[in-house]
């Protein structure tokens, strides 16, 4: 039996801010990065606003999301690596965490 995790949500760190993005699971079985998203300062975000927009990246999570064309994959990833000011995936997940519900 395998367990399949209904809720998911990604925490990144970089240049002290913090960015939460809801995941969500495809026809296909593939976790994708889901909107909304949100960066936060992290000098300026108290555990408790962190945890309850963390709340709300999970409650934004779904399963059996359409699953990205070849040609869509760009653009599943694009509002994070915007937010995050950044073009390259793996600096923006240097010190990520994925979180699970």
């Amino acid at each position: 039996m395998t367990f399949v995790h209904k809720q998911r949500a990604s925490a990144y760190e970089r240049q002290k801010r913090i960015f939460l993005s809801p995941s969500s699971l495809t026809e296909g079985g593939v976790w994708i990065a889901s909107e909304p998203l949100v960066g936060l300062e992290r000098h300026r975000t108290g555990r408790e606003d962190l945890g309850k927009h963390l709340l709300t990246a999970l409650n934004n999570s779904r399963v059996g999301v359409p699953h990205p064309s070849r040609q869509e994959w760009g653009a599943v990833v694009k509002p994070l690596l915007d937010l995050a000011g950044n073009d390259d995936l793996g600096r923006v997940r240097e010190r990520g965490d994925t979180l699970r519900d």
